[in-house]
């Protein structure tokens, strides 16, 4: 079976130490990738198992400007969905609200993901989405097949 998970960044945080031991774990039975928005050059702050696979999009820019969001979006759905085929990808795990919503975009229709499961690591009351996010949420959640709260 192949596995792709899908973080913002492999930098020192919960997330991040989570998604590695996760990845360190199933990459004694399935063949695993994840897939990271940062630059090649960012060091991964905990140790991953060599049979893992990290793939970098160097797309985690952000500049403010609208327009320059609009676009980097997108280019990350087309970066993530070439990835996602390309390695026939079974088990799609993604990590974090914006990267989730991404996530779940990007995977749409492609017949080889059998399993979309999302970890959603804030608390929906005490985060500070705008509107906007609450309503990607609301609509692309709905396409995962497990959701996986704090």
């Amino acid at each position: 079976m192949k596995i792709t998970l899908i973080i913002s960044t492999l930098s020192s945080g919960g997330a991040e130490r989570n998604i590695v031991l996760l990845a360190n774990f199933l990459s004694k039975k399935f063949d695993v990738n994840i897939l990271t928005f940062q630059s090649r050059k960012k060091e991964v702050f905990y140790k991953i198992d060599p049979k893992v696979k990290i793939h970098s999009l160097n797309v985690l820019k952000n500049n403010g400007n609208f327009f320059y969001k609009i676009y980097n979006f997108i280019k990350r759905v087309i970066l993530i969905r070439k990835h996602l085929k390309d390695n026939e990808t079974e088990v799609l795990i993604s990590f974090i609200d914006t990267t989730n919503i991404t996530s779940l975009i990007s995977s749409l229709s492609i017949k080889s993901i059998k399993k979309r499961v999302i970890s959603d690591r804030n608390n929906p009351i005490k985060v500070n989405n705008n509107f906007f996010i609450k309503l990607l949420k609301f609509i692309f959640y709905n396409y995962a097949s497990s959701l996986i709260l704090q």
